[in-house]
């Protein structure tokens, strides 16, 4: 009796500790996937800040190439140039953040489009 009951005193002073590694495990690997959580919404919110203003910055050089357009004058102004190299920065710095992100999928559905808007914009600005 006193061989079987210091068996289930190890036993039972072992299940402890293995219980609590696995709720620790469990915690940790919680407490990863919210990091990588809080890392995209991040990089989300950081690149959404990006694209705000790159398309303030279109707005902006659309307006001038209207005005542009519709004059008689036909040199480009000096303000116009101005906003095209602002748009052009505003890009990079929205590609920067796009290409250093942890965004899933973002080369297909934000990249990949917007290269392709890029070369559009390069084509009416000729």
């Amino acid at each position: 009796m006193q061989a079987w009951l210091s068996k289930r005193i190890v036993s039972l002073s072992l299940a402890a500790p293995l219980l609590l590694f696995i709720v620790l495990v469990y915690a940790l690997v919680q407490s990863l996937d919210d990091l990588s959580q809080a890392n995209i919404t991040k990089h989300s919110a950081q690149l959404n800040e990006r694209v705000q203003a790159l398309t303030s910055n279109i707005q902006v050089e659309r307006g001038l190439s209207a005005s542009f357009v519709s004059s008689t004058n036909q040199n480009v102004p000096a303000n116009l140039k101005a906003q095209r190299a602002k748009v052009d920065e505003a890009i990079s710095n929205a590609l920067s953040v796009a290409e250093a992100s942890d965004i899933p999928n973002l080369q297909a559905t934000f990249i990949d489009p917007l290269a392709a808007l890029l070369e559009e914009l390069t084509q009416v600005r000729k």
